[in-house]
C-alpha cells in the first residue's frame, strides 16, 4: 500500500483489522483506533477504488473517506520521532515511505540526492502527497493535498511548485 500506493491493498490492509477479514468491521476497527490516538479529522468508511474490491461501505453513499494535512503530519511527526505504534514499527513504516514507487510529487521539488519518505493519495478526483524530507539543513514534514483539478497534471506539478519552494525557504 506504500511502496506502491496501491488501493486494493488499502482495502486490504482495512481487512486485516477484522478477525474475519470482514472490511466493514476492519472500518469500524481502525475508526475507533482513530478517535484514541488523537486524529480527529481523519475517517475510513468506505473502499477504495479504482480497484478489484466491491464497493463497500459503513456509512451512507454520500459520506467519503476523509484526512487532513494536520492528522497526516502528526502519523509522519510520529514515524520519524519513532513513536508511532513502536520503535520498531516506525523504522518499518520509515523504510516503506523510502522505498516509494511514486515519486512525481514532492521528490521531485527537491534537488538530487535528497532522501525524501513519502505516501502519495491518488483518485479520480484527488492528488495528494505527503513526505518527510531530509534536508541538507533540516528535516521536515510537508503535506499537499488537492482536489478539484480538471486536468490531473496541473495538480501535480502545483504540488512540485509548492515543494520546491518550502525546501528553497527552508534550506537557505
Amino acid at each position: 500500500m506504500i511502496e506502491t500506493s496501491d488501493n486494493e491493498a488499502y482495502n486490504e490492509l482495512v481487512r486485516l483489522h477484522s478477525e474475519s477479514a470482514d472490511f466493514l468491521e476492519g472500518c469500524r476497527k481502525i475508526g475507533e483506533y482513530l478517535a484514541e490516538t488523537g486524529y480527529e479529522n481523519t475517517g475510513i468508511f468506505h473502499t477504495l477504488s479504482p480497484s478489484e474490491t466491491k464497493e463497500e461501505s459503513i456509512a451512507d453513499e454520500d459520506t467519503k473517506n476523509y484526512t487532513c494535512a494536520a492528522d497526516c503530519g502528526k502519523l509522519l511527526e510520529e514515524i520519524y520521532r519513532g513513536t508511532c505504534v513502536s520503535e520498531e514499527a516506525s523504522e518499518e513504516m520509515m523504510d516503506f515511505l523510502l522505498h516509494q514507487e511514486t515519486t512525481e510529487k514532492i521528490p521531485q521539488g527537491v534537488p538530487n540526492g535528497i532522501s525524501v519518505a513519502n505516501k502519495t493519495g491518488e483518485t479520480e478526483e484527488v492528488q495528494h502527497d505527503a513526505a518527510i524530507v531530509f534536508g541538507e539543513k533540516t528535516d521536515y514534514i510537508i503535506c499537499i493535498m488537492s482536489c478539484g483539478w480538471k486536468e490531473e497534471g496541473r495538480a501535480i506539478e502545483t504540488i512540485r511548485v509548492l515543494s520546491g519552494i518550502t525546501y528553497a525557504a527552508l534550506e537557505t
